[in-house]
């Protein structure tokens, strides 16, 4: 079963490398698809994991998501899984933001102790005509 959640990186590589491009970056529908094919990810690396526990369970998991209450079941996991993936990505998004503003914060106290400093230093011509 560990040869499967290996193989179930390989979409995910690839889906990376292929809409990780700037153009779709850009686009507001970026981060739905990212967490779409995350919950998807998330979904089969949960199936992949009941292959390690024997093919009975996986046959009974997909015996129980053919019906209608298996459909609803994973129609809303797919939901949830969605969402917890965007407050996941708005969270990354966050930290990025509190980092550029930290680092903004440092090179402006940077710049105005490098101005103070300056000032306070004699000039040449001054230190000269006392």
């Amino acid at each position: 079963w560990a040869w499967l959640i290996a193989l179930l990186f390989l979409p995910e590589a690839l889906a990376t490398w292929v809409f990780a491009r700037p153009r779709w970056a850009r686009t507001r529908y970026f981060r739905f698809l990212c967490s779409a094919g995350g919950a998807l990810n998330i979904a089969a690396m949960m199936a992949a994991n009941l292959v390690g526990f024997g093919d009975e369970g996986v046959d009974a998991m997909l015996a129980k998501f053919a019906s209608r209450q298996g459909a609803v079941f994973l129609g809303a996991a797919f939901v949830v899984l969605n969402a917890h993936l965007q407050v996941m990505f708005e969270l990354r998004e966050h930290e990025r933001r509190q980092e550029f503003a930290a680092r903004s914060d440092a090179a402006a106290k940077s710049e105005v102790s490098q101005a103070e400093s300056t000032a306070s230093r004699p000039s040449p011509s001054r230190a000269k005509a006392s």
